[in-house]
């Protein structure tokens, strides 16, 4: 859980990051080209038409110099070629003018008086060169030429004026972007910087977080006890080193599946990654070695954590401790506590049975003339006696379950026998028992022949 919040919170950070750079980079991309579009109107536009406003005053002096010059000449290649090829130069500036888009009426007003200017200026020429000139005539022509000129520089002035205007408001406009281009740069240095002074706390946590992990770590590798995990197909994951030789147990072959696992564990393992039981306790053997296995399921990782203690020496104290409240001490049979367990579980299995009763009636003789220790000896003698010939019995005639001998008191001795399967299974139990018992037994005191009488009951018959 904290992996995924430190992700999520790590690409918050990184997109975070990308955002402030794209929109710098909008932001400074969009200055520039605002910057570029107003320097390209600068260059190409308004210095080309303070140039050619200049060139037309010039073109116009030069114009009415050539009339006059003509005038006084009367040399008629002042006209036909300076003053015409200053015209023709004349229109061609206006014409650039006029391709800009700007000024249109302006330059329409200064080329009609052009116009205006060369239609006198064509008659001026048409009367120097007739033989009788007309001399008033031509200074009045001259002075139309003149005030047609004069008419025009105005409106130069004026587009001039105008030009300087959107120069000076360009450079304005240049200077305003450049000053908010560079207080968008500064505001994300600081937005880099207050990011950088987050993520040196970010990184000193992350830091000091790990340092803790890192010893946290330190627990289940350090554990004397095994800690595996494995993912929902039984994969090894993670071993601490006191699952080494589980790990061995649980993967001879293969760490990739659990295939090789125990059914019980299996059971309890596919039962909780299906949504069952989150925790699951398991007593295994594993390797003559017995372990308690704790489950838990993980379901946001899709893994189960194995929590093994190994509980040999409890098991097999248990199991001691269970052997001696149902067996005798010394003869180590069944004693009447688990003749009862065993006499209810086959009532509740509805299983039928004979029960044999055998009593060694030598016990208060033994006991009078040896003392009670010895005659307890003798007893158990004849106990361990039995023990062997019911075994021998079972061995061959029945299952080793369907014959069990009890010792239910100090010379008191009783055998259940199922009674399905052979009809003379009793019988011949008899039969051998009686005849093994004919013959002297070994007792710590020597040889002895003991006298025992049996008693016979049948369950159900004999139940009420």
């Amino acid at each position: 859980m904290h992996n995924n919040k430190l992700v999520s919170r790590t690409r918050q950070i990184y997109l975070a990051i990308v955002l402030l750079g794209v929109l710098l980079a909008v932001g400074v991309y969009g200055l520039a080209a605002s910057v570029q579009n107003k320097a390209r109107q600068y260059m190409e536009t308004d210095l080309a038409i303070f140039s050619q406003v200049q060139q037309i005053g010039m073109l116009l002096s030069e114009q009415e110099r050539l009339l006059y010059e003509y005038y006084a000449t009367e040399e008629s290649s002042l006209y036909e070629e300076g003053y015409l090829e200053n015209f023709n130069q004349l229109n061609s500036t206006l014409n650039e003018m006029a391709g800009a888009g700007r000024f249109t009426v302006t330059i329409t007003d200064v080329s009609t008086h052009l116009k205006a200017a060369s239609e006198v200026a064509a008659a001026l020429h048409t009367n120097l060169l007739s033989p009788q000139t007309q001399w008033n005539l031509s200074r009045s022509q001259l002075e139309q030429i003149s005030q047609h000129r004069r008419t025009v520089l105005p409106l130069l002035k004026e587009i001039e004026m105008a030009t300087n205007r959107s120069v000076n408001n360009g450079y304005l406009s240049i200077i305003q972007l450049l000053e908010i281009t560079v207080w968008v740069v500064a505001l994300f240095s600081l937005g880099i910087a207050a990011i950088s002074l987050y993520l040196g706390r970010y990184a000193a946590r992350y830091i000091s977080l790990s340092a803790e992990n890192e010893t946290l770590a330190l627990f289940p590798k350090r554990n004397p006890n095994p800690v595996i995990r494995i993912d929902a197909k039984g994969k090894l994951l993670y071993a601490n080193p006191a699952a080494d030789d589980l790990i061995a147990q649980l993967y001879p072959t293969s760490q990739h599946s659990m295939a090789s696992f125990p059914a019980p564990l299996s059971e309890a393992l596919s039962l909780a990654s299906s949504g069952g039981e989150l925790c699951a306790q398991t007593v295994l053997e594993i390797g003559q070695r017995f372990y308690a296995i704790q489950s838990h399921w993980i379901a946001e990782h899709q893994t189960c954590d194995l929590h093994v203690r190994d509980i040999t020496l409890r098991h097999r104290a248990e199991q001691a401790l269970v052997h001696q409240a149902y067996h005798h001490p010394v003869t180590s049979i069944g004693n009447r506590s688990y003749l009862e367990k065993t006499a209810n579980q086959w009532i509740a299995q509805q299983q039928t049975f004979n029960a044999v009763m055998i009593d060694v009636t030598d016990f208060k003789l033994l006991s009078e003339n040896f003392g009670l220790a010895d005659a307890l000896a003798c007893v158990y003698s004849v106990g361990y006696f039995l023990q062997s010939s019911v075994q021998q019995y079972a061995s061959v005639n029945s299952e080793s379950d369907d014959v069990c001998l009890f010792h239910v008191a100090d010379a008191c001795f009783m055998v259940l026998v199922k009674t399905q399967g052979p009809a003379h299974r009793l019988a011949s139990l008899l039969n051998m028992l009686r005849t093994k018992l004919a013959d002297s037994i070994d007792t710590p005191i020597g040889a002895m022949r003991f006298h025992v009488t049996f008693g016979v009951s049948d369950y159900p018959v004999h139940s009420v």
